[in-house]
């Protein structure tokens, strides 16, 4: 069966036609031919399991990972990365065509990351899984293992400890090592923590790590969310700095450790944070303390239950929530208050586009670009940042 390959759509996949049928295919380029060999049929969407490519792109490189295709860590490695950005900005453009109409034509998408951002060795958090000492990640799609003994995308320290761990989990038959490496708080520096877990029992080795952004200290445990390309991050913080107006108040509605909260805080006479998770709360607190900030007050609250106290008009709101995107109860919080700017962080285009088109209903408008920060190099995932106004004229 063969296929050309029209696009490459949300999630990383190429999106051929045959037959009058839609089929995706991993691992590929605009343009390619593939000859479908096999293939799984879900819900009249043919998903390729194994082909050839008869014709390939100029723009189709040798991957210098061993592992990919197969492993799903990864879903871009056969291109160059100014290739990689080019499609990823495409498939988000039709990602909000598709949701909030031809509108969405007009919306200036901006790369905030250059091309000569670290495409290697960026990420200071990676989670294998398996058993018997055969660790890995998921193949796309897929809870199949592939066993691996390096990943070019893992910071430094983790690739350095991966076939020590390895060999250790296989005699304590370790079902998951999580790593995490810190920058540590003195220049220079850097921490690891490595949590094995096997049939219910887990050993850690390092306890909490700390991360620097400029005078900012983050005390990270474990169990806490913190973003796994610190530089990236980084440059999020800033363009919030610059471009947040001062004021009175400053609402963090999904705020993890404090991250936007704490870097923020200079900017506003007071900043409330809101986090469900007990984890990143504690460590919340804790970081208020390190950092001395008198004006922050958090919350131990689920914004899918609204809000506790009613926004003002000339508040200022950041939301970063989950890959399923807002709640109805906090949208409807947010429409009824109508605070004067909303920050929005998304790491899904699909629900991001699907509150968009909410607070545009409630004439809510883009304050200027929508800024694309490419957290996750060499993946199909990149983090969407909108600054709406809300009653301003």
């Amino acid at each position: 069966m063969l296929c050309r390959i029209e696009k490459i759509v949300n999630g990383g996949w190429g999106l051929a036609r045959t037959d009058g049928k839609v089929v995706f295919i991993r691992a590929v380029i605009p343009g390619e031919i593939a000859d479908v060999k096999k293939y799984e049929e879900k819900k009249g969407i043919l998903w390729a399991t194994e082909f050839e490519l008869t014709e390939t792109s100029p723009e189709r490189i040798s991957s210098e990972c061993p592992y990919f295709p197969l492993c799903g860590g990864c879903d871009f490695q056969h291109m160059s990365y100014s290739v990689e950005q080019k499609l990823k900005l495409e498939s988000i453009r039709e990602v909000l065509k598709k949701i909030c109409g031809e509108s969405a034509e007009k919306f200036e998408l901006k790369w905030e990351t250059g091309i000569d951002i670290p495409i290697e060795e960026y990420r200071n958090t990676i989670r294998m899984q398996g058993e018997d000492g055969y660790l890995g990640f998921c193949k796309k799609s897929s809870n199949d293992i592939v066993d691996i003994e390096d990943c070019r995308i893992a910071a430094r320290k983790i690739r350095d400890d991966i076939a020590y761990r390895k060999a250790l989990a296989k005699e304590k038959n370790v079902k998951s090592i999580t790593w995490r490496v810190g920058s540590g708080i003195e220049q220079n520096s850097s921490e690891m923590t490595v949590v094995m877990t096997s049939r219910g029992n887990s050993y850690l080795e390092g306890g909490s790590v700390n991360f620097k952004f400029g005078e900012v200290i983050f005390h990270v445990s474990p169990n806490s969310f913190f973003q796994v390309n610190l530089d990236i991050a980084e440059q999020m913080v800033n363009h919030l700095k610059n471009n947040l107006p001062n004021g009175a108040r400053l609402f963090d509605l999904f705020a993890g450790v404090g991250t936007f909260a704490l870097c923020l805080k200079e900017k506003y006479e007071k900043v409330i944070g809101m986090e469900i998770s007990r984890d990143a709360v504690n460590d919340f607190q804790t970081n208020i303390k390190l950092n001395s900030a008198k004006n922050i007050e958090f919350q131990n609250w689920d914004a899918a239950r609204g809000l506790k106290e009613p926004l003002r008009t000339d508040d200022i709101v950041i939301l970063d929530p989950p890959r399923t995107g807002l709640p109805e109860k906090l949208i409807a919080n947010l429409l009824k208050s109508k605070p004067r700017k909303i920050a929005y962080v998304s790491c899904d285009p699909a629900t991001f586009a699907r509150d968009l088109k909410s607070l545009f209903k409630a004439d809510y408008r883009l304050d200027g670009a929508i800024h694309l920060f490419d957290m996750f190099p060499r993946t199909a995932h990149v983090e969407l940042l909108a600054i709406l106004n809300g009653n301003e004229k």
